[in-house]
């Protein structure tokens, strides 16, 4: 992703984010310990072909962000910290968006998993 489109993508990831449930009710999530949805993608479809972040930018911006891309399959993921502002890495990473990277355009998360199904370490079962 070119450097200049970063602000867009964050500025959508940001809206998105904003339109999450609230996360401060009790949830089975929180009954289990925080929930980081980088490793569970990882974890599910293998590693990315491509990866990179804000944390290293200058200079350095107040929300940072984390995104992987599945280049033959056309996915790219989005994550923000979860965590307040002005925590320390490392960081749980919450998805917020998922964009097909070659017209820079979301994605249902449906459509991802469906494009992701050759690489599906946890099918879903019918």
């Amino acid at each position: 992703m070119k450097r200049a489109a970063i602000p867009l993508a964050l500025a959508c990831c940001l809206a998105l984010a904003a339109c999450a449930p609230d996360r401060s009710a009790p949830s089975s999530e929180t009954a289990a310990g925080p929930r980081d949805d980088y490793e569970l993608i990882v974890g599910r479809f293998g590693p990315p072909d491509a990866q990179d972040s804000t944390d290293h930018d200058v200079p350095r911006p107040t929300i940072h962000s984390r995104w992987i891309t599945y280049q033959k399959e056309h996915v790219r993921f989005v994550f923000v910290p979860d965590a307040k502002l002005g925590d320390a890495p490392p960081y749980l990473w919450k998805l917020v968006g998922t964009t097909d990277p070659r017209t820079k355009q979301p994605i249902s998360p449906d459509v991802a998993v469906a494009r992701l199904a050759a690489r599906d370490r946890k099918p879903i079962r019918k």
